[in-house]
Formats: C-alpha cells, sequence, structure tokens
C-alpha cells in the first residue's frame, strides 16, 4: 500500500486506515525520476532539463528515469507518523528500547522482484509473484503507456507486468472501448463471468476465452480471502481525484473487503451518467442490501455537498431512497468495524493447535512449550528460497489488548528466543516465520523456521509491558490493593464487580450508619449501630435496602439468600451475633467462627456465657446479624465501589456479547522515577471491538475544587490515555449530573494535552453511576480506529 503525504502531513482518515490494516513494515518510498515525472511533469526542476525543447527534455528523463530521488525530511516525518499509529515490527536492540528494523526500500529495487529493504540490518522481501515472469504469463495487466485516472484504476484492479513508462497518461479509447473497460472495472457483484475488454486483452489469448486471470490474481496463487468475523461489513464507496482519495479506497478493499473508487474519469458530469456506473452502483447497492451490510459514500478531497450530488445523480433512479448509500465524512467513517479481511495460505488458516499453558497470578497464560514450525504445505509456495511468510497466532479466548505499538518481546515467554521477530497485531500476535538467530550452512528447513513460546498478556500485565516502552512503570494504588484483596476473595475481578456494582451494594452502604441510635437507623430490629463508623444489618435489614434500592424490585428471600450465601462462604460477608460484654459492656460483633457457649470479649478477653443477658433481645433466640469485611468497609468509605459500578455499565453496553468480553483493572498508578505521575480509577478493554478506556469515576460533580486542580487532573488522564493509546477517556459520576464548569476543564485539558499522530480519543460523560437512570454521552472525538 502507498500512503501520500503532504509536505510530511498524512491524512488523518489514511491514519485510521493504516491502523486499521495493521502493516507489518512502514517503509520509505524513494521515488525515481521518471515516477516523480509522471506525477508532476510540469515540476520546475524538469522544464529546466537541456535547452528548453520539448525532445531533449524528454530524452533526458528517459536516460534518468530510474535514478532514485533521495527521500526529503517531509518523507521521513510522514513514515514516523505512519509508523507511530500503527504497531510495525519492531527489535529491543539495546536499553533505548525498541527499534523498527525496515525503515525504507532500498535502491536497488525492480518491478515484481525481490525487493532489498533496509534499516539496521538489510534484509529481502519478495513482492509480486515469485514465479518466474510474469510478462510471459497470459494474465490481464494494466499497459505501460497507460497512465492517469483511468490507468491507477486499471492498475489497482489488474496489476501490473511492466513498469509504466515515464510518459505514461490517460489512455485514449473510444467511447466503446471505454464504457466495456468501466463495465469490468466496476463489475464487483455481477452473477457472471465478466468479459475482458478488448484493450486489456493479451494477444496469445483468443476473444472465446473468459475469464482471463489478472496479473493481481496470478501474484496471489495459494494464498485466500479470510475474514475474521461474521458480521455485516460496511462497503465504501471513494469519490475524488486525489492521491488520497484512492489511498483510502484501496486501503478499505484490503482491510475490509469491498471499498471502490470512484474518479470523475467515469462520470463527465453532463448528461445522464455512464451505464455501466449506475448498473455496477445499483449491484452493489442491491448486494448490501440482501446481506444486511451497509453501503456508504465519502471523499477525502471533495465536500459532503459534492458527494451527495454526485449520490442523487447515480443513484436517483436505480435504487429506493432508503436503500441508497449515507455519506458520510471521513472523521466519521467506522472505522472500528469488527469483520475485517486478510490474506492467508489457502487451508491453512484456521489450524487448531492444543498447547500447554502455565498462568500466572495476573491471569497472563504462557505457552510451556513452543511452538510447532509454521511449514508451508502448499508445493507452489514451498518453491521459492527467499519467500517470507507470517504467522498469525489468535488464542481462544483472548484477552491480549492488541496492535498499540507494544514491543513484541514482551510477548515471548521468558526462555523464548529473543531474536524473533514479533509484535502484537491486528487479529493476534504475529511473528516472522524464518528464523532471525545464527543459522549455519545446510540446516534443514525446519530448522530454520521461529518456534517461539508466546504470551497471552492480561491487561494488568499489559499495561505494565506497554509503560515499559515509554520508560515507566505500573504499581497498584492503595485503593487498587483494597480491589485486588476483595477479588482475591471473591475469585476474581468479575466477581468484585458484580457484587460491588449488584444488588447488595446498597445494604453495604447501609452498614455505615446516618446516626449514632440505633433506632433511628435501624428500625425494626434492621440492625446495630456499633460506633460511629460501623453497623450490622439482620437479614431483614439487609432484604429491606436490596428491596427498595430499586436494583431487584421485589426479591424474594429465598432469591436474597442466594446473593448472600456465596459472599458469605468468601468471608467478605460475615455471620455472627450483637452480644454485650458483661464485664466491660463493650457491644460488639462475634462472627459465627468465634462463637461458643463461653465466648471472649475482644476488647477487655473476659469470658461471658452466650444467654440472654447477652444478647439482650429477643428473649426467644438471638437474631444472626452480618458484617461487612473491614477491607470492604474501607473501600466503600473512599468510594472505591464506583469503578466497579463503570465497569458493570461498559460490560452492559453492546456491543459486548460475552461475560468475558470486558477486561478491567482498577486503580493503577503510572510512576516514573519512583514518582507517581498519575492515578488512574479504571481501565478496560473490550475484546470484542478492540476498545481500550481509560476512566475518572468521581461520587460527587466535581473533578476538584478548583480550576487549576481540575485542569491538572484531567491533564494527568490525558497523559495517561496518550501513554497507554486509549480510543476512550470516560469521566464517570454517581451524581445526576456533572458540575457545567467541568466540560470547560475537560475541553481546555484535552486541546493543551500533545497527542500522537491520531489525535485525542473519545471523550465521554457517565452520569449518575450505580443507577437505574444511568446515562453516557460523547463530549468530543470518536474512538480512534
Amino acid at each position: 500500500m502507498l500512503i501520500p503525504h503532504h509536505d510530511g502531513e498524512v491524512h488523518p482518515a489514511l491514519l485510521h486506515a493504516c491502523r486499521t490494516y495493521a502493516p507489518d513494515h512502514v517503509v520509505l518510498y524513494p521515488m525515481t525520476m521518471g515516477e516523480l515525472y509522471r506525477a508532476n511533469p510540469e515540476a520546475p526542476e524538469f522544464n529546466a532539463l537541456g535547452d528548453g525543447s520539448a525532445e531533449q527534455r524528454e530524452q533526458l528523463i528517459d536516460a534518468i528515469a530510474d535514478h532514485p530521488d533521495d527521500p526529503s525530511p517531509a518523507d521521513h516525518a510522514a513514515r514516523e507518523r505512519v509508523a507511530a499509529a500503527c504497531s510495525p515490527y519492531r527489535m529491543r536492540l539495546d536499553d533505548t528500547g525498541p527499534v523498527e528494523r525496515v525503515t525504507r526500500l532500498d535502491e536497488g529495487r525492480a518491478f515484481h522482484a525481490a525487493v532489498p529493504m533496509t534499516g539496521r540490518f538489510p534484509v529481502e522481501f519478495p513482492v509480486g509473484s515469485p514465479y518466474g515472469n510474469s510478462s510471459t504469463l497470459p494474465v490481464l495487466a494494466c499497459p505501460p503507456g497507460w497512465g492517469g485516472l483511468l490507468g491507477s484504476m486499471v492498475m489497482a484492479v489488474a496489476g501490473g507486468v511492466e513498469e509504466p513508462q515515464p510518459h505514461a497518461g490517460e489512455p485514449d479509447l473510444t467511447d466503446e472501448q471505454r464504457m466495456q473497460l468501466m463495465s469490468w472495472l466496476l463489475d464487483t457483484f455481477s452473477t457472471t463471468a465478466a468479459t475482458p475488454p478488448d484493450a486489456l486483452r493479451p494477444p496469445s489469448v483468443p476473444e472465446s476465452v473468459t475469464p482471463v486471470a489478472t496479473a493481481h490474481h496470478r501474484s496471489m496463487a495459494g494464498l485466500v480471502q479470510v475474514a475474521n468475523a461474521i458480521r455485516p461489513r460496511t462497503g465504501l464507496l471513494v469519490v475524488g481525484d486525489d492521491a488520497d482519495d484512492f489511498a483510502l479506497a484501496r486501503l478499505w478493499q484490503v482491510a475490509f473487503g469491498h471499498g471502490v473508487w470512484l474518479p470523475s474519469v467515469l462520470d463527465p458530469g453532463t448528461g445522464q451518467p455512464p451505464w455501466p456506473l449506475t448498473r455496477a452502483l445499483d449491484r452493489m447497492t442491491t448486494h448490501h442490501v440482501r446481506e444486511g451490510q451497509q453501503l456508504v459514500m465519502s471523499s477525502l478531497s471533495r465536500p459532503t455537498e459534492d458527494v451527495t450530488r454526485l449520490r442523487e445523480r447515480w443513484f436517483g433512479t436505480l435504487t429506493k431512497s432508503k436503500d441508497r448509500p449515507a455519506v458520510v465524512a471521513s472523521e466519521s467513517l467506522p472505522f472500528r468495524t469488527a469483520a475485517k479481511t486478510h490474506l492467508a495460505v489457502a487451508e491453512q488458516f484456521a489450524t487448531v493447535l492444543p498447547v500447554p499453558i502455565t498462568t500466572d497470578d495476573t491471569g497472563t497464560l504462557a505457552m510451556a512449550a513452543p511452538l510447532p514450525p509454521p511449514l508451508i504445505s502448499d508445493r507452489q509456495l514451498s518453491v521459492p528460497d527467499k519467500l517470507t511468510w507470517h504467522v498469525d497466532i489468535a488464542w481462544q479466548p483472548g484477552q491480549l489488548v492488541r496492535g498499540r505499538g507494544l514491543d513484541g518481546h514482551e510477548l515471548l515467554a521468558s526462555d523464548a528466543d529473543p531474536w524473533t521477530q514479533l509484535r502484537s497485531g491486528r487479529d493476534g500476535i504475529c511473528y516472522q516465520a524464518p528464523s532471525q538467530g545464527l543459522l549455519f550452512g545446510g540446516t534443514q528447513q525446519t530448522n530454520r523456521l521461529a518456534r517461539p513460546a508466546l504470551r497471552d498478556l492480561s491487561l494488568t500485565a499489559w499495561t505494565r509491558a506497554k509503560a515499559r516502552t515509554h520508560g515507566l512503570h505500573t504499581r497498584i494504588s492503595d485503593a487498587g490493593h483494597r480491589t485486588a484483596v476483595l477479588s482475591r476473595m471473591l475469585g476474581g475481578r468479575t466477581a468484585f464487580v458484580d457484587l460491588f456494582s449488584g444488588p447488595l451494594l446498597p445494604a453495604f452502604r447501609a452498614m455505615r450508619p446516618s446516626s449514632p441510635n440505633t433506632r433511628d437507623t435501624y428500625p425494626k430490629n434492621e440492625g446495630v449501630v456499633l460506633s460511629k463508623e460501623e453497623g450490622v444489618l439482620s437479614f431483614t435489614g439487609i432484604l429491606k435496602h436490596v428491596a427498595t434500592d430499586g436494583y431487584i424490585p421485589g426479591q424474594t428471600t429465598e432469591q436474597v439468600r442466594k446473593l448472600l450465601d456465596p459472599v458469605l462462604r468468601a468471608g467478605v460477608l460475615r455471620r455472627g451475633l450483637v452480644l454485650r460484654c458483661a464485664t466491660c459492656e463493650q457491644v460488639q460483633f462475634q462472627t459465627l467462627d468465634r462463637l461458643a457457649q463461653t465466648w471472649t470479649c475482644r476488647r477487655c478477653d473476659a469470658a461471658n456465657n452466650l444467654d440472654a443477658t447477652a444478647w439482650h433481645r429477643p428473649a426467644s433466640e438471638p437474631t444472626w446479624f452480618y458484617d461487612l469485611h473491614p477491607v470492604a468497609r474501607h473501600l466503600l468509605r473512599e468510594h472505591g465501589e464506583v469503578p466497579a459500578q463503570l465497569a458493570a455499565f461498559l460490560a452492559a453496553e453492546p456491543p459486548q456479547q460475552r461475560r468475558n468480553a470486558l477486561h478491567h483493572v482498577e486503580e493503577l498508578e503510572l510512576v516514573q522515577d519512583g514518582t507517581r505521575l498519575v492515578e488512574i480509577d479504571l481501565v478496560t478493554y473490550g475484546v470484542n471491538e478492540d476498545l481500550l478506556t481509560i476512566a475518572e469515576c468521581k461520587s460527587t460533580d466535581r473533578l476538584a475544587k478548583s480550576r487549576n486542580q481540575a485542569l491538572a487532573e484531567v491533564e494527568k488522564k490525558c497523559v495517561a490515555a496518550y501513554r497507554l493509546d486509549a480510543d476512550r477517556l470516560i469521566f464517570a459520576t454517581t451524581e445526576p449530573n456533572w458540575h457545567t464548569s467541568t466540560f470547560g476543564h475537560i475541553t481546555d485539558a484535552v486541546r493543551r494535552t500533545e497527542w500522537g499522530p491520531l489525535g485525542p480519543p473519545e471523550v465521554r460523560m457517565v452520569t449518575a453511576l450505580g443507577t437505574g437512570s444511568a446515562h453516557s454521552e460523547v463530549h468530543s472525538g470518536s474512538p480512534r480506529g
């Protein structure tokens, strides 16, 4: 894929598209003088050649056509921006951090040949077909004398076997040839085999032979296009004549399977639109409507009004108004569409490998044995000596945060080969099949292939690894330690979130009394006040708070008991009696495990009898009460349940479709040289939609007491979002609304933050958290592609 730039700046939509495409390498393409001339023949450096005559100028251009032009600083800046938006292969060579091994094409490249790429180490990657000279094969290809818009379209669809000539321009075709060529180029969803246009048909192929393979198709022998999800895909029609438009359509085609470039050469704009164009667009619309898919139109070079006018011109008479494609601005293109496509080796793209694994305390999975050698069984593909292929590994079910420039060596098990080239890709872990270690002559092919042992990083481990990329560290905050303790007691973070965002939460909060008087706080024997900060509830009190708080109206005794029992088994709740010591008269809670006919006072250690004078009332039998674990009490006192409420709220949002689709980590700190830079209340990762979120959670309607404090708080969260490459930044509160000043503080802080090439993430505001009326709305931006 070729990505254009404008004095070092790359269009934001192309950066998002590149991130979605997820290339293995981002390299400079040093253009030759011939290519520069084709792009801009009126450039001053060409007009100054020779004595000024056109004939001598063309002779000189032909002589220097293959000479490369040195990349400019703008070229290097553009490459850095694209690479920063993507996750190409990087290798850790020293303590300075990972670097890209391949950064530019060498000057000695050739058309459809092995292309040397240079970086810190020379390496060769084949492009095009490695199976001999394609020009000798009967294939459809772009003629070398064709250029301009139509030539570029033919090259994109059919490919080429000869390098374009320096003076290539728009092809000179008759009206019949042009209609035939347009019909073939746009014949995406025809139900019959397309007849190749006469202008492209090789002389050695009789007219009776149809269809004829294109050079592009022939170069992909042994490969097949695979979709990574069975979901509706979005088709894109790109209008415009700029290189940006062409690149967007191509990127969409390879990433999502249907991107069509519609330059102005297809429609002169006067009279009726050409019939091949309207027929093809009607077929595209019919296909997408039948498959329940979306078709949209956009442009990077033309205003929305022009695109809308063309939609009415092209679709006005043939398509129902409700089925016409939507016109979408470039900043609103759905790059986050789940169903994406890629090329894979036929019959080797869905191999299931059972591998022994180990699990650490964060939930990270590590292979206990290396993967088998990635041999290619296709005899055609196994012939070339210098063929390079890559292997994608997807854990089932997976938890790894994909992409985002993570150092690939963080994905290796501790005893794996450090020279393996690997990265976190779009669909999982990707590594280069040929081994990069020391190999001796005569080594068997099996031993020339990489066999890494990999790790599926948990979100906790991933944040640590990502922070190390920036020279930072992570540690759990004090609140995070309390969350971790309770998560261990309950059996995991999911159970913690379910408990502290669920129907028992109001009862837990009621164990912090509002009054020192038991009768005022807990009437009708619902509980007992033990101190200013501590109260315990009876089953009647728990039932009252669960039933009246709006979580699960009308809970029966059996339902509440089912909620309580696992929490009691975990020790987060404790059942016992409220007793008064006969010696020191201290009213205290005694757990069931400490009770006996003779019990010991926790204050004065005096022995007491378990009789009616100790439990006071009722006279018949004592009432069981329920106490909350001290760590849980501390958590609620510091409003540590709010991140759990937000995690539950986000997990319930579409498109989360599985219980384990949202991973979350609460209360982390980013640390540099022992100093805390920022505390993060919540980090979540949606596996289904590849959405990384950083959140700030409050129990008030303000971020801080003063404007400066609020700005500083938001700026810290912005830094965390940038460092972790988050897609979304959320500010959530349990209050019904944020104070109006909060929105201005967030806007100013986001504007003042220096972001990466993709710009700031989506900023979203959540209010009334933990209630039935919780609401989320976008403050600015959109989730990044």
